[in-house]
């Protein structure tokens, strides 16, 4: 929803995003070398590390858009450690001089989250924990460049990391460096002891899931929700197990695949909705949903002029009733429309 919270702003100051964060958060910061602007400022450009992605198992140069994997979002901004500790000290000491500490802790706070004891998610902040303590967490990636940024407001401690590469291993190794700092910085206290012999109560954990960070408006981002359901199920032990999540290994797969095998040249077609390929797929529940009804009004008619026999008819309405349960699935998921 971060794309839209920056349009209600542009709509509220009658500024440019960009513009908006200049004036009224980089420079009161002191951030001088940061920049939402797209493309960035010459200076800022002439000054950035060149970023690389993994291909065929060796780094290459990343070239092209900049758009990261998870729409709708933008290109992300360009920042330097320094100036990114600025903007961490303002967020763990009031926010002084950009917010009012009242709006540090909404932002900070837990807004979201699946259950009690379980990590949740703020306004662009995840939830994680470490020690015993809680940390907020962002995490941001685009092709040929990965960063973290976690704090724990507890011990007004803070740590970012930016690297100029992608691929196989880059967030497992910044989740290792959040976890080497809190840690080192924030080390946990002896367990405090328990009781036992009582296992917990895990059944209202049971059920299925899907992320709640998935798009609702882009090309194929609609899928990624429908893609990505977990099923929770619980022992007599008190062990929870999940299954998950759904892969794609029809025949249709193979036109995805090749959609993807070139991402970084079409990144751009995929998020702006550029590529006639990727619309077509969007309409295909919008054509199945027509040809739906044409059945029905087919079926219907069968059924009372006697056409095809009584096996006929049968199997014609399992069809209907199949592709009913078909659309209606992609109902729930906002593929439609």
């Amino acid at each position: 929803m971060t794309h839209l919270a920056g349009y209600l702003v542009e709509l509220r100051s009658g500024l440019p995003f960009h513009r908006y964060v200049q004036e009224n958060i980089l420079r009161p910061l002191g951030m001088t070398h940061t920049t939402m602007a797209q493309p960035e400022p010459e200076p800022v450009s002439r000054a950035l590390a060149p970023g690389y992605r993994l291909l065929n198992g060796r780094q290459v140069r990343a070239e092209g858009a900049k758009y990261g994997h998870m729409p709708p979002h933008g290109a992300g901004f360009r920042s330097t450690a320094t100036d990114m500790a600025a903007f961490m000290r303002a967020r763990l000491s009031g926010g002084s001089p950009i917010l009012e500490p009242e709006s540090v802790r909404l932002m900070q706070g837990r807004r979201f989250a699946n259950a009690e004891g379980t990590s949740g998610m703020g306004y662009g902040f995840q939830e994680y924990t470490r020690n015993g303590l809680r940390l907020v967490v962002h995490r941001g990636n685009i092709p040929g460049y990965f960063a973290v940024m976690a704090l724990i407001p507890e011990r007004g401690l803070g740590l970012y990391a930016s690297y100029n590469g992608s691929g196989k291993g880059g967030p497992d190794s910044a989740w290792d460096l959040v976890n080497a700092f809190a840690d080192r910085f924030a080390p946990s206290s002896p367990p405090a002891a328990g009781a036992s012999g009582t296992l917990p109560d895990v059944a209202g954990f049971v059920g299925t899931y899907r992320s709640a960070q998935a798009s609702d408006t882009a090309d194929l981002g609609k899928l990624s929700a429908f893609m990505s359901a977990v099923t929770v199920t619980a022992g007599q032990d008190g062990i929870l197990t999940t299954t998950g999540a759904v892969a794609l290994v029809t025949a249709s797969a193979a036109s995805l695949v090749a959609m993807f095998a070139d991402f970084e040249g079409n990144q751009a077609d995929f998020f702006l909705g550029g590529s006639p390929m990727f619309s077509a797929i969007r309409t295909l529940p919008a054509l199945a949903a027509l040809a739906t009804a044409a059945s029905l009004a087919v079926t219907v008619l069968a059924w009372l002029r006697g056409w095809w026999g009584w096996a006929g008819r049968i199997h014609h309405t399992a069809v209907l009733l199949a592709a009913g349960a078909y659309l209606s699935v992609a109902l729930s998921y906002n593929l439609l429309g």
